[in-house]
C-alpha cells in the first residue's frame, strides 16, 4: 500500500532513530488522527516525531487515501448501528400500536394497555408516510416523479378513510358507554320524574 522497498532492517522502533516507519505505526499514526483530530496527541499515543506527522499529512498521497479507506469503515459501522436502531423503533411503535401504550392505573396500582390515541397514531402515520415518501423519490427515476402528486393524493386519502372509520369506532365505543350510564341513572329515578 505504501509503495516502498523492503527496508524492514532500517525500521524505526524509537522517535530519535534514523530510518522509515513501519507500515502498522503509519496505519496507528492515521487511525489516532481519525479519533482524536490533534496531531500533538497522534505523537504522544504513537511516538512519531510531529515534524513526520505533519509532513505524512500534507505531502504522502496513501496518508490521504488510507484516511478515506478508514472514514468509510467508521461510516459503514455507525450507518448499521443507526439501521439497527431504526429497527428496534419501528418494531416498539408496531407492538404500541397494535398493543396500546403501557399506563399507570392509580386505583389498581397495576400497569395496563390503552390504546394509542387518533393525534398520536395520526403523527406516526404521517411521519412514516412523508420518510417513505423521500425514500421512494430517491429511489426513482426523475421521469417517474411526475406521478408523485397523484400518488401521494391517493395514498392520502386511503389514510384519511382509514382515520375516518378509527374515530367511528371510537365514537360507537363512547355512545354505547353513554347509553349505559343513562339507562342506569334512570333505573334509581322514580316514575314520572
Amino acid at each position: 500500500m505504501f509503495n516502498r522497498k523492503d527496508l524492514s532492517k532500517h525500521l524505526r522502533t524509537e522517535p530519535d532513530q534514523q530510518g522509515i516507519w513501519s507500515d502498522e505505526k503509519r496505519y496507528e499514526a492515521v487511525a489516532a488522527w481519525i479519533a482524536l483530530g490533534k496531531m500533538a496527541k497522534v505523537r504522544d499515543i504513537t511516538q512519531i516525531p510531529l515534524n513526520t506527522l505533519w509532513s505524512w499529512k500534507r505531502r504522502s498521497p496513501w496518508w490521504e487515501e488510507l484516511e478515506k479507506q478508514l472514514r468509510a469503515e467508521q461510516n459503514n459501522e455507525t450507518a448499521s448501528k443507526i439501521s439497527s436502531l431504526v429497527d428496534q423503533a419501528i418494531e416498539g411503535i408496531r407492538t404500541r400500536l397494535s398493543d396500546g401504550d403501557w399506563v399507570y392505573n392509580p386505583r389498581s396500582g397495576e400497569l395496563a394497555r390503552v390504546p394509542v390515541s387518533a393525534a398520536a397514531l395520526n403523527k406516526i402515520a404521517t411521519t412514516l408516510l412523508d420518510r417513505r415518501l423521500v425514500l421512494e423519490k430517491e429511489t426513482l427515476p426523475q421521469e417517474e416523479e411526475i406521478g408523485d402528486t397523484a400518488r401521494l393524493e391517493k395514498q392520502l386519502s386511503r389514510l384519511a378513510d382509514s382515520f375516518k372509520a378509527f374515530v367511528k369506532a371510537k365514537e360507537k365505543e363512547e355512545k354505547v358507554i353513554d347509553h349505559a350510564l343513562h339507562d342506569e341513572r334512570q333505573e334509581g329515578l322514580p316514575e314520572g320524574a
